[in-house]
């Protein structure tokens, strides 16, 4: 029938998906061209509900899953205390993930049978679809801005770092390529690679979404997982895709991403690579000509 058909293709989507990361992070461990993180995720980016614990990634559905998991009962961010034992004195890697699952966990308890099961969600988008939304979102895409907390968070740095002149009150834009000049050298949330926020080598994920397939994606897991809902919109839209202005289309990355010089794009390859790898995104060709490059070239800063 056509739910069992459904649920067939849906099963196979998912195993094909975590088959594609578990070969890399098998394959690629401690290649030192991807420098693979084994860190415990960000506690910052954990939230969790109902037996769900999603790893939210910026530019990548973070407001969306923050807005589903707010309306689970049970909903949260991992707490303060929680944080302080994480951090010190639980080194068993399945306790420390039970307790980032847990809502009732007694800090002076190391018992962690009655804990609930956990399924672990991660959601990821093209690299470079992902830089451009971020670039749309923080730096206005290349409009003029005058005043805000971009200005301030964002567009000022950029110009301190990137020793670009300006006087204050000026209208200002940002371009593309000075906006890549400053994302693979600094370090943010909104353009930070998916392996250095979530560590999916290190942290199991058994459920991994994509932005352009997540109203469905979600839909099975909903169900995989026996949550019920009121509301069914969210199965209806997709993950809220920020960084357009009111009427702009979205016009294809490569159209960006084919100004750039051939510094730039080995600089983006060198950075994004373990995400292409990690999660089976193919290269454009302009990134093609640095993949079998062995050797590490120096590249004098941009």
């Amino acid at each position: 029938d056509e739910i069992g058909l459904w649920n067939s293709q849906m099963s196979a989507r998912f195993l094909s998906r975590s088959s594609i990361l578990k070969n890399a992070c098998d394959s690629h461990k401690g290649d030192p061209s991807l420098h693979l993180s084994q860190q415990f995720p960000r506690l910052r980016v954990l939230s969790y509900a109902k037996g769900i614990l999603v790893c939210r990634i910026a530019k990548v559905g973070s407001t969306t899953w923050s807005r589903i998991l707010g309306d689970i009962p049970d909903g949260r961010d991992i707490t303060h205390e929680e944080a302080v034992i994480l951090r010190t004195s639980i080194t068993d890697k399945a306790k420390r993930e039970y307790l980032l699952a847990s809502s009732d966990y007694n800090t002076k308890s190391s018992d962690f049978s009655s804990l609930p099961p956990v399924v672990r969600v991660i959601t990821v988008r093209h690299p470079l679809e992902r830089l451009l939304s971020a670039y749309k979102d923080k730096f206005n895409g290349g409009h003029n801005f005058t005043v805000g907390g971009r200005r301030k968070h964002y567009h000022l740095p950029l110009l301190h770092l990137n020793n670009i002149s300006y006087h204050l009150g000026d209208n200002m834009t940002v371009s593309f390529t000075q906006f890549i000049d400053y994302a693979i050298r600094t370090d943010n949330a909104h353009w930070r690679t998916y392996d250095d926020a979530c560590s999916p080598c290190h942290l199991v994920y058994d459920f991994i979404t994509h932005l352009d397939t997540f109203a469905e994606d979600l839909r099975y897991i909903y169900q995989k997982m026996g949550i019920s809902v009121q509301n069914d919109s969210i199965f209806h839209t997709q993950a809220r895709n920020s960084g357009l202005r009111v009427g702009e289309e979205d016009p294809s990355y490569d159209y960006y991403f084919k100004t750039l010089t051939r510094n730039q794009l080995k600089k983006i390859y060198q950075t994004y690579k373990k995400d292409f790898v990690l999660f089976g995104f193919e290269l454009p060709k302009y990134l093609k000509e640095f993949e079998n490059n062995t050797t590490t070239e120096l590249i004098s800063d941009l």
